[in-house]
């Protein structure tokens, strides 16, 4: 309650934000499960092409974990699509603010204003095709898969679907902050999450 009076944040403002760190979160320890998947993997590699590694006992059993580089290839995807909507929602998208650095905050406003209007048709037009992606790969008579662990490919690109589409939820509560901001005091000089 202390959080949202001191920093001007509403109630859904502050549910999405909690949401999107969460998100962000989540997409972090991916990325710290597939760091952890590639070292274990290049020592294992390692052990098998070095003939002396291999007659030592100890290690001996250290293999690469077969498919190590679809789950690389699948995580990531995740982890990107899970960082989207904390970046915007904290307003961390690059900004080239050379012209506009010593413009009035309403102007800003109004330019993040149009820029998260095309950034919301973007994202709803994506979200769109990647559902209508996703429930082809699903209702598919051939179901595909990745060639070694035979993971059904819709399962990834479903979770993916449903991280963008919190996405666009994200950009539609942005595009209302933004036009707020304009008919208000502005775009605010600093944000913090």
């Amino acid at each position: 309650m202390t959080e949202s009076v001191s920093t001007g944040r509403g109630g859904l403002e502050l549910i999405l934000l909690r949401l999107s760190q969460a998100l962000a979160m989540l997409g972090g320890l991916v990325l710290i499960a597939l760091t952890f998947i590639t070292v274990y993997s290049i020592i294992g590699r390692s052990i098998v092409k070095t003939p002396w590694l291999r007659d030592i006992d100890l290690i001996n059993w250290w293999r690469p974990i077969r498919g190590d580089f679809e789950l690389i290839e699948i995580g990531t995807a995740i982890a990107i699509f899970s960082f989207l909507p904390y970046c915007q929602m904290v307003r961390g998208n690059v900004i080239v603010d050379f012209f506009t650095i010593r413009t009035h905050p309403k102007v800003k406003a109004a330019l993040a204003l149009f820029a998260n209007l095309i950034f919301l048709l973007l994202c709803t037009l994506l979200t769109w095709r990647m559902m209508v992606g996703t429930h082809e790969y699903f209702s598919a008579t051939f179901k595909q898969s990745s060639m070694l662990l035979k993971i059904p490919i819709w399962q990834p690109m479903a979770l993916a679907t449903g991280f963008m589409s919190f996405l666009t939820l994200v950009c539609l509560f942005t595009v209302y902050r933004s036009a707020r901001e304009m008919f208000g005091q502005g775009e605010p000089l600093g944000v913090s999450a």
